[in-house]
């Protein structure tokens, strides 16, 4: 308590705290559920090159799985973006499960099979060799 004087004597100032009421049970109940909501809708996500380097792959390809729609993500701000973790996940095992394509077959091509060797055979049997 303060005390200031004034003509007559001391007078006795009591401050008041702010009086706070306990939230029932109902209301917490209710702050719980908000909050569980809440926790599901938000979903972790990592910067485009950290969801690189954990893929071990160059940020454009993360960039053009974003793009075509393999990956999920989300802006932040005008030019970042982000990726959830969840859907690179699912990318990166749906990569995994996939065989790896078979290297096309190539014909490798001749000597002969060229025009410059044709010219010179013609020219050396015109000449005789």
């Amino acid at each position: 308590m303060a005390t200031r004087r004034s003509m007559t004597g001391p007078i006795r100032i009591q401050r008041r705290l702010p009086i706070t009421v306990a939230p029932t049970s109902a209301e917490m109940a209710a702050a719980a559920a908000r909050a569980e909501v809440l926790e599901a809708q938000i979903r972790p996500s990592v910067s485009v090159r950290k969801a690189a380097a954990y893929v071990d792959c160059d940020i454009s390809t993360i960039y053009r799985a974003l793009a075509s729609g393999a990956l999920q993500g989300h802006r932040l701000g005008t030019r970042s973006r982000r990726v959830y973790l969840d859907s690179l996940q699912r990318w990166q095992e749906a990569g995994q499960d996939m065989a790896p394509a078979p290297a096309p077959e190539r014909r490798r091509r001749s000597l002969a099979d060229t025009a410059s060797f044709r010219a010179v055979m013609a020219r050396l049997k015109a000449a005789g060799v």
